[in-house]
């Protein structure tokens, strides 16, 4: 940390800088020599490639055009899902956060509200809070020489790296990160799935440092607000896709076609009794009604005089006269009751009925 500080206050690069931007961008590489060296970048082309790809879905819609970099670390010894931000468009992610997120949306979310801080000056902002400055006068003293440059830069590197943002910084980078995710065509519900894991993770392990967004406001409070602005904006709040639940899929095995939910059977029938348009149908059509936040009530076998039937939701998803010696109905039900508790499980902290 000494190196560092000693390298941003007499270093010659801040004298030739002439715009904030610069300066900024600048500050934000020095810090990230820093990172580096606490730990080993990783290289693998794939990894970087996954980040690279899922970024350049949100950049395109951020409000600054800085030269938006993600890197990955892994840090010895400190196994917590972990990501930060720094001045001028570099955003970590470790190598544990890439382990512990379930899809590319939710690895889309963390960007997202990483994103949004470096986009915003949060790092700076929140810096210039703690110093009692404004940012021009934050600016103006990182670049100067002696006892207040160097506190001030130890306040902006200690932002940077824990994430120690005001509530409002959080929210805003919450909120609008949101709205990048779902001009990055990713599902928002991610951001839920991911917070409310990492809830899940700290009730775990309370005694650990929970490191990703551990100054954060309260994480459930964070998950209300998210889905309270998800139903003002009428966006559906399904949390299968970014957990990778409920994965629907039809085969075939020998002379049976079998359906299956995250490989479990939930309903059989004789091969040749039954077209592949029907077998289609059927697998689409319940792999878009079967949701993690299905009510009780919404899957049941109706009663009708032309034949019952199985209804999910406002889908008609099966109904009499059944393929002969296919599942019955009453057991196709009990059969999704026991996979969709099931995935419940997988994912205990979500508000499915609220």
């Amino acid at each position: 940390m000494a190196a560092l500080l000693l390298c941003l206050l007499w270093g010659s690069w801040a004298e030739a800088l002439t715009s904030d931007d610069e300066k900024e961008i600048a500050f934000g590489c020095k810090i990230a020599e820093t990172v580096d060296a606490s730990g080993q970048r990783v290289g693998n082309p794939a990894v970087l490639a996954r980040l690279a790809m899922v970024g350049k879905r949100l950049t395109p819609f951020l409000t600054r055009d800085l030269p938006f970099e993600i890197r990955c670390i892994s840090l010895s010894g400190d196994r917590r899902p972990n990501a930060f931000a720094l001045p001028g468009g570099i955003v970590y992610v470790t190598e544990s956060m890439l382990d512990f997120v379930r899809s590319d949306a939710e690895l889309a979310g963390v960007l997202a509200h990483e994103l949004v801080h470096t986009d915003r000056k949060h790092g700076m902002i929140q810096s210039a809070r703690n110093s009692r400055l404004s940012l021009l006068s934050l600016l103006v003293a990182v670049a100067s020489r002696g006892e207040v440059a160097a506190m001030v830069l130890a306040n902006l590197v200690q932002v940077a790296i824990m994430g120690n943002y005001s509530q409002d910084l959080e929210e805003e980078a919450d909120r609008q990160g949101l709205d990048l995710l779902r001009k990055g065509e990713y599902d928002p519900a991610a951001m839920v799935t991911l917070l409310e894991r990492l809830e899940e993770e700290r009730l775990k392990h309370p005694y650990l440092d929970p490191g990703v967004y551990q100054d954060h406001p309260d994480t459930m409070d964070r998950v209300n607000y998210i889905i309270e602005t998800m139903r003002d904006l009428r966006w559906p709040l399904h949390r299968k896709g970014p957990l990778n639940l409920l994965r629907v899929r039809g085969e075939q095995e020998g002379t049976w076609w079998i359906l299956r939910v995250d490989g479990d059977e939930v309903w059989r029938c004789p091969a040749q009794e039954w077209s592949s348009a029907d077998r289609r149908s059927l697998t689409d059509a319940l792999d878009g009604a079967l949701q993690l936040e299905l009510p009780p009530a919404d899957l049941e076998v109706v009663s009708h005089p032309q034949g019952s039937f199985l209804r999910l939701g406002q889908v008609r998803l099966l109904g009499e006269p059944l393929p002969p010696g296919s599942s019955s109905l009453k057991d196709f039900r009990q059969a999704i009751v026991r996979v969709l508790d099931g995935a419940r499980r997988k994912h205990p902290l979500g508000q499915y009925l609220k």
